[in-house]
């Protein structure tokens, strides 16, 4: 059955049941009460030639170097390559993976990868399987149905890449307000793991043909500027998105006049220190998490917006209600909305460091202050030593909206396209510095301040892109 895509294209989703009872009946078991199945197929062509994609998948530190946004961490327990080759390379690896948000728990796997090459020239097949149900264990909250890509070699020097999910999870695990998002198939479906991959093969020949920076950037302190601004991007997603220890605490229901009218949301607050080599200080940071619905305003719009730096000041609290001057830029992909850029404060002078990384499922924007002197030698040098940073930001992501009128069957995914319907999900991080006795307890002032601050931003947001409402998410 085709569906509407996230990108306007068709994606296909499978009858579930029917490809289940029928041709692995006996090896996975029947369908589990109480799950929902992502069974979805979408093909692309990818900057990447096939022999080396296989390599990057069938060895878990490049897996999970490929795919940030997704794989939080891989691990190989036991590899067998039979007479050397990766014809019939089996490993067995143990995984975690993620949505970017701070309200959606990682689903862990254990399962079988293997790869095989096909009888056609530059043709090969990665398949993945939990080994749950074989083992006998079925209480995995998370378990993956055969589920893989078709890779095939063009003439161009890249592929084409087929990719396929079979996934059932318990959607009890899931909040209820992200549980569409993972009926659409763009959670952790076939349309995530093309466009993430896709994405990320953009980034070499982009870097390599250093053809969009701004003229006032240097070859290579545009490669020293991106490299700091990955490991900022990095920080930041592994701050939001990554495991909870005990929050400092929770604000529960913040009330606020948030633009128009009194809206709400849910804000929590914590200490985090940065590890060494995260690009970030060693001492305490507050770190407050916040997410939001806007239902309707589609997360295109949203980004737009933000990315716009001629309205950064708009809501921005960075330049104290002063204009944000854009000083420099370039792209790191192809795809629309991919750059870091260097933003000046015109209140104070102070440098933002920016990175913008979008596809058709995630959007995030990371940033962070610095000042003149670390940013230029960061820029001549490279290297972190002398640029800490703080990161604060936004991850946008679709709320799995349907314009079908139909529920969503536990059988099957619903795709989702560009309508009317679809709306944001979107999640805030602010972040600052703590010092002296704040360090071990920050005060309810210093919270309130910025719930203050978060309330007015969402309002800022909430206005410019005319949406009706904001719910907490």
């Amino acid at each position: 059955m085709w569906m509407p895509g996230p990108d306007g294209e068709e994606m296909e989703v499978l009858n579930f049941h029917t490809y289940i009872d029928t041709m692995f009946p006996s090896i996975f078991g029947p369908y589990r009460m109480g799950t929902v199945v992502d069974a979805t197929r979408k093909a692309g062509d990818v900057k990447c030639t096939a022999d080396s994609l296989v390599g990057v998948l069938m060895d878990a530190a490049g897996w999970s170097g490929m795919f940030p946004g997704i794989v939080v961490s891989a691990t190989v327990s036991h590899v067998l390559t039979p007479a050397g080759s990766r014809h019939g390379m089996t490993t067995l690896m143990d995984a975690e993976l993620r949505v970017l948000s701070p309200r959606v728990p990682i689903r862990r796997i254990k399962f079988v990868r293997q790869c095989r090459k096909e009888k056609h020239a530059g043709t090969w097949t990665v398949v993945d399987a939990s080994v749950d149900g074989i083992l006998g264990k079925d209480t995995a909250t998370c378990r993956l149905l055969p589920s893989g890509c078709l890779i095939q070699e063009m003439t161009d020097g890249g592929c084409k890449v087929t990719w396929m999910v079979n996934m059932e999870h318990n959607e009890a695990t899931v909040p209820e307000m992200y549980q569409p998002l993972f009926r659409s198939g763009q959670a952790l479906g076939a349309c995530r793991w093309l466009a993430h991959l896709q994405r990320q093969c953009e980034y070499l020949p982009i870097l390599h043909s250093l053809r969009n920076a701004a003229a006032d950037m240097t070859p290579n302190s545009k490669m020293n500027v991106f490299e700091v601004a990955q490991r900022m991007t990095m920080s930041f997603c592994e701050t939001m998105c990554g495991p909870w220890r005990q929050p400092l605490r929770s604000v529960g229901k913040w009330t606020g006049n948030c633009g128009s009218g009194v809206e709400r949301f849910e804000m929590v607050a914590r200490v985090v220190t940065y590890s060494a080599g995260s690009g970030a200080p060693g001492d305490a940071v507050l770190s407050v998490t916040a997410p939001v619905w806007l239902p309707g305003v589609p997360p295109q719009q949203v980004f737009d917006y933000l990315c716009d730096a001629s309205r950064r000041g708009e809501w921005d609290d960075l330049g104290n209600g002063a204009p944000i001057r854009q000083e420099g830029h370039f792209a790191t992909a192809q795809l629309p909305g991919n750059t870091v850029s260097v933003l000046r404060t015109m209140a104070n002078g102070k440098l933002i460091l920016q990175e913008a990384c979008a596809d058709e499922t995630c959007m995030v924007l990371a940033y962070a202050t610095t000042d003149e002197q670390r940013m230029q030698h960061a820029m001549n040098n490279g290297g972190t030593a002398s640029l800490s940073l703080v990161p604060s930001g936004l991850i946008i992501l679709p709320d799995g909206a349907s314009p079908v009128s139909a529920a969503a069957d536990t059988s099957s995914s619903t795709a989702v396209g560009h309508t009317s319907n679809t709306g944001s999900i979107i999640s805030f991080m602010y972040q600052t510095l703590l010092n002296g006795q704040a360090q071990n307890d920050p005060s309810l002032e210093a919270i309130d301040d910025v719930g203050n601050m978060l309330c007015r931003v969402i309002g800022k947001i909430k206005d410019a892109v005319h949406a009706s409402s904001v719910f907490a998410a």
